[in-house]
Formats: C-alpha cells, structure tokens, sequence
C-alpha cells in the first residue's frame, strides 16, 4: 500500500513539472510575442515622426526657396541641414516650378508648387545705347541691367558669343564702376564669363565689355545666368 502511494505522489509531481514547464514556454513566447509588438509599435511611432519631419522639411524647403528669389539670393540646395531633416531644392525656370524633397533618415517627402517670378521674369538688358569704344575700338559701351521687381537680381555669370568671330576674347568687364571680371587671358565667344556676384537693386550700367582686339561690326548675343540658375538674353548689333 505504502508503494501504491510513493508512486502515485510521483506522478503528481511528475505532472506539476510538466506543468509548470508548459506555463514558462507559454510566459515566454508572450513575452517575445509582447516585446516584438512593443518594438513594432516604436518603429511605427518613429517612422511616423520622420515622415513628420520631413513634411516640415519640405515647408522650410519652400520658405527659404521663395525668399532667396525675391531677394536675390540662391533657392538652390543641396541636403541642407535642418535639426533632424535636411532638404533639397530645385528649379525649373521656364514652368517656375520649385521643386523640394525633404529627408529625415530613410524617409522622404517631395513637393512641387510654382511660383509667380522667377529672376529672368524681373532683369532687363538695355541695349538701346550699345555703341563701340575703347582706343583700339575693342570694348562694348552704353548697355544697362535694370531689375524691374523683386528687392534684387543677382548675376553671377555673363556669356557673349558674337558673329563673326575671329579669335577675339573678353579680358574685363565692369559694371557700375567696379571690375567684376579681369582676367588678360580672357574667354572666347560662347564660354561664361564667371564674374563677381553682382547684385541688382535698381539699374546699373555696364561700364564696358573689353575685348582683346576690335569687336566693330559684330552681331552680339549677351546673356546674364541669375544665381537661381536661370537666364535672360539680348542681342544686338555693333556699328
């Protein structure tokens, strides 16, 4: 009888640890099921603040574009940094489309809107007084730059290609008084001459295009590169 009962009291325990064993298994895969949700959710929450910060990014993106133009600054930009977005700007000049992509991490947002002026809509090239000058008849006289709105137009480049052309190259530009461009080398007609940023408040007049050699009796296309990248041209004839 006593046999009978050690055995039976075996088995009970054999059961309990059996049990007991079963319930741990079930606890941890609650627990690995829980921290798995727990971390799922946290990476949603975290994708759903970047995609935050990147809608914002976008808006600072549209915001800096849009004064840097009326301003005549630079809309352009790459990666520029925010405190935890960076954004990217682009412009169209013919559809004034700007277009902006914000970043935070891994997410991105990309917006487009247009805008109503971009630089070439506000600068004008008078060349009602374009005559020739210089002692050897080598530079280009009586053009203006008048900004018609915006506070300012920004030129930083100036291309002139001429007809016909004979080996002749720009050595020096100045406008309003100041040498934005010296170089005794110079450029050939056709490649950009990379001068000193010149902002444009109101008119100013260039002062004179020198050529290494006489420019008289050229057709000539002069064309302004803003610093939002876009163009505006003029072409004339010289006596």
């Amino acid at each position: 009888m006593r046999k009978i009962y050690i055995k039976a009291l075996m088995n009970e325990r054999g059961i309990s640890i059996i049990g007991t064993i079963f319930t741990l298994i079930i606890l941890g895969v609650l627990g690995t099921a829980l921290v798995a949700m727990v971390s799922m959710d946290q990476e949603s929450r975290m994708r759903s603040i970047k995609r935050e910060y990147s809608f914002y990014a976008v808006q600072a993106g549209f915001e800096y574009a849009l004064r840097e133009i009326k301003e005549g600054g630079y809309p352009l930009a790459q990666n520029k940094a925010l405190d935890d977005a960076s954004f990217t700007n682009a412009l169209d000049c013919a559809s004034r489309k700007i277009t902006v992509v914000g970043s935070s991490d891994d997410t991105s947002k990309t917006h487009s809107i247009t805008t109503s002026q971009v630089s070439s809509d506000c600068l004008t090239i008078n060349t009602a007084g374009a005559s020739v000058g210089g002692a050897s008849g080598n530079e280009i006289h009586g053009l203006v730059l008048t900004k018609t709105c915006l506070n300012a137009v920004t030129v930083d480049q100036i291309t002139l290609v001429w007809t016909p052309e004979a080996g002749e190259t720009v050595r020096l530009v100045r406008i309003g008084g100041v040498d934005v461009y010296d170089d005794f080398t110079g450029v050939a007609s056709g490649v950009p001459v990379d001068i000193t940023d010149t902002k444009i408040t109101g008119s100013s007049s260039i002062d004179y295009i020198r050529f290494s050699s006489g420019i008289s009796g050229t057709s000539v296309t002069m064309t302004c590169t803003m610093s939002d990248s876009c163009t505006k041209s003029a072409t004339f004839n010289l006596p």
